[in-house]
């Protein structure tokens, strides 16, 4: 992260076969939730997402000042159906939209469970990614050739990967610009 920022990212510029290419791994915070017990039922009472919108606007304003071929990646605590997604989704390419295939929820991972006893003499708990957190888009200019969401072990999430081309022609970016789907998280 650079000195003075409030954007939750690492920031890295690569040389990649002779172009300058830029990558964001970003992580803004979760959305803060609170439960209440209502008898046997654990019920939500509250989902707060302030926190994590407001590392989102800093992640598209750091998007906007960068005008290198792009990579932004991560968890960015956020599903696809998200008004932010769509901030993120009208300035860059989602490469697992474009070039993945069957199911791409990220969250929970298998190692959620990793260590909760056996619920059936023996058989594993079964758990089920429910909802997209982890992405890779890109800027105009890269073609992505595959996509494939896969079991990191360790992580409560499981990660996308991403098959990504980029020709010597690449254009660079225009910096600070407006860009498309202008808007606030």
């Amino acid at each position: 992260m650079r000195s003075g920022s409030n954007c939750p990212c690492q920031q890295a510029t690569v040389d990649f076969d002779g172009q300058v290419v830029t990558v964001l791994n970003v992580h803004p915070a979760r959305p803060t939730l609170a439960f209440r017990r209502l008898g046997p039922l654990v019920v939500p009472t509250q989902f707060d997402t302030s926190r994590r919108d407001q590392a989102l606007r800093a992640i598209v304003a750091r998007v906007k000042t960068i005008a290198t071929p792009l990579i932004v990646l991560g968890d960015f605590n956020l599903s696809d159906r998200d008004a932010t997604y769509r901030l993120l989704g009208g300035m860059l390419n989602d490469v697992y939209r474009e070039a993945g295939w069957g199911l791409s929820n990220t969250f929970p991972s298998r190692g959620d469970f990793d260590g909760w006893p056996s619920q059936g003499g023996g058989i594993d708990l079964l758990y089920l990614p429910v909802v997209r957190l982890d992405y890779v888009f890109t800027s105009a200019g890269w073609i992505p050739t595959g996509a494939q969401v896969v079991d990191v072990p360790g992580s409560d999430h499981l990660s996308v990967m991403a098959d990504l081309l980029l020709p010597a022609s690449s254009p660079q970016r225009p910096a600070s610009g407006p860009a498309a789907g202008s808007g606030s998280p």
